[in-house]
């Protein structure tokens, strides 16, 4: 009778362990998936004041292409950065300049007279700022 006590105890502590060894990287994977999505998030962030900055220094001398090419990309990534927003991305404290770029984003359509895309981006860039 001790024996089968002795060894339902072993069996039950084994299970909890491999219960707890799942468990754990479980958590570490969505800790994981979590940073990495703010490391994407840092990375549109900075293209899209990479795209802004080059738009605004562009718009003084016509070069159409140039134009098309660079707005499609910051369209892409403001809308990218909204997404991974939705996901539930994160940027580490102290990332203001990156977050920064969504402004000059919206600085940009303001100055293409674009009002749903200038009310979009300052909607994404309240919403990380109330993540700091």
């Amino acid at each position: 009778m001790t024996t089968i006590k002795v060894g339902h105890v072993v069996a039950s502590t084994l299970g909890a362990l491999v219960v707890g060894v799942i468990c754990g990287c479980l958590i570490m994977r969505a800790v994981a998936d979590q940073e990495l999505r703010g490391l994407a998030l840092a990375q549109e962030l900075e293209v899209s004041g990479l795209c802004a900055n080059g738009l605004k220094l562009h718009s003084t001398q016509r070069g159409d292409s140039l134009v098309a090419l660079l707005e499609e990309r910051l369209d892409s990534s403001v809308s990218h950065v909204a997404e991974l927003v939705d996901e539930g991305a994160r940027l580490y404290p102290g990332t203001q300049s990156l977050i920064d770029s969504l402004r000059r984003a919206g600085d940009y359509y303001a100055s293409k007279q674009n009002a749903e895309k200038k009310q979009s981006t300052e909607a994404l860039l309240a919403r990380l700022r109330s993540q700091q």
